[in-house]
């Protein structure tokens, strides 16, 4: 995924070949502080969030050869996407043919042991189309201790009844048995042996395992000629196991089921011969984790730490306005509110019952500004603001060394605000 996104400005990336620790992405500083996996950052494909309810993404779902395009915004996002700090990535993975059918297959082979086989088969017709995606990575790494193998099957379809009517269909299936984690190394030990694992992530089997199961679905609806209506729903259903180089509580064990769903009004009047776009909508994020800890005892699982249920449930609801002064003059501006509630359950009572509820709400605004100087190019200022709350492993992670949520952690804040130039320097010749 690092090649797809590396040539971007701004967009700073990590781990790109630790298939255990996740892809780190960063915008402008947004992201860094993660310690695995995407933090602080929205992640959409085919218009439906990766981004869990906490705000935390794991990526190893979306196949980089599938990405048709991205699109990165850069700066505070809230008001557009709730419960992120430093902007969004939008994928668009590729489609069935608009006509015939369509079939190719590669194999890829580069070095460390990589080989990668992928299969890809389309249809198009009057009515739609679909395509099927399968591909098979295996891929020994650069270090010891680095080896993964992931299995990606992924169905879209288009369903297009009349020409008022769009629907999406996405199917995904994830396989990884395994994904080894070479850990890190001092600088004297990188110079002396770079391609080493760390002792400690080779004695206690360093790695993960993932499967996953995802079904989606999409409606897009012109209800007239100036309004139009958008309606998703998808379920996540994920299974994760996990060895950490520390033996208390170092074997994790999570079943998790994820929910998106939302509801987008975009619609066109005037006011005073003044043309205004309103786009208002609600969206719904779930996330429930059952979650284990036992003890890593050199690579075998030992007694149970930790046991409870981790819900994260975000209620969202946005307004946002473009406004066209003028031919050359435009105004922007919207609103959200987010409210994210934390429950966990302790099923493990030994050590008293550590079960809490916290909950985490915000507004989040932004203003902007666009003078057409010339054709294709504009002077622009923007502001706006943001949030970030703490995942559900950062607040389940309690300073005191039980379970239950940790009352200490407050949601991140952030004000941005921008001005630049953007356009075709041909335009001015």
């Amino acid at each position: 995924m690092d090649q797809v996104l590396e040539p971007i400005p701004g967009v700073f990336l990590q781990n790109p070949f630790n298939f255990s620790q996740d892809l780190r992405i960063a915008i402008r500083g947004f992201g860094v502080r993660s310690s695995f996996g995407v933090r602080g950052i929205k992640i959409i494909t085919d218009g439906f969030s990766e981004t869990l309810a906490d705000g935390s993404t794991p990526l190893d779902s979306i196949d980089p050869d599938l990405v048709e395009s991205v699109e990165v915004l850069r700066g505070a996002g809230s008001s557009l996407y709730g419960n992120t700090g430093g902007g969004a990535v939008l994928f668009k993975t590729r489609s069935g043919p608009d006509a015939g059918t369509k079939f190719s297959s590669q194999i890829k082979v580069g070095k460390f042991g990589m080989h990668k086989r992928q299969l890809f088969f389309g249809e198009g017709g009057k009515f739609g189309s679909y395509r099927l995606y399968l591909s098979n990575l295996q891929y020994n790494g650069f270090r010891e201790h680095s080896e993964t193998e992931s299995s990606i099957s992924n169905f879209k379809a288009h369903y297009v009844p009349d020409s008022k009517t769009r629907w999406t269909f996405l199917i995904g299936l994830l396989n990884s048995p395994k994904a080894q984690d070479p850990g890190a190394l001092t600088a004297s030990e990188s110079d002396n042996d770079p391609r080493q694992a760390r002792s400690r992530n080779v004695l206690f089997e360093s790695g993960e395992q993932v499967r996953q199961h995802n079904i989606s679905i999409r409606i897009e609806k012109e209800l007239n000629e100036s309004w139009n209506i958008h309606g998703r729903i998808g379920i996540v259903q994920r299974f994760f196991e996990n060895k950490l180089p520390f033996q208390n509580g170092g074997a994790v064990d999570l079943d998790r089921i994820a929910l998106n769903t939302g509801v987008k009004n975009i619609f066109d009047w005037e006011y005073s011969g003044i043309p205004i776009m309103s786009v208002s909508g609600f969206d719904y994020l779930g996330q429930f984790d059952d979650r284990k800890r036992f003890e890593n005892v050199q690579g075998v699982l030992g007694s149970l730490t930790l046991d409870q249920d981790e819900d994260v449930s975000t209620y969202g609801i946005y307004l946002r306005n473009k406004v066209d002064v003028s031919n050359n003059w435009g105004l922007g501006l919207g609103v959200r509110y987010d409210s994210n509630q934390f429950d966990v359950s302790d099923n493990l009572l030994s050590d008293e019952d550590q079960s809490g509820t916290q909950t985490l709400s915000s507004w989040s605004g932004s203003a902007g500004t666009t003078w057409k100087i010339r054709k294709d190019f504009n002077l622009f200022v923007n502001f706006s603001t943001a949030f970030e709350t703490p995942a559900i492993i950062e607040l389940a992670n309690n300073h005191s060394g039980v379970g239950g949520l940790n009352p200490d952690l407050d949601p991140r804040y952030s004000f941005s605000y921008e001005t630049g130039i953007k356009g075709n320097l041909e335009t001015l010749l």
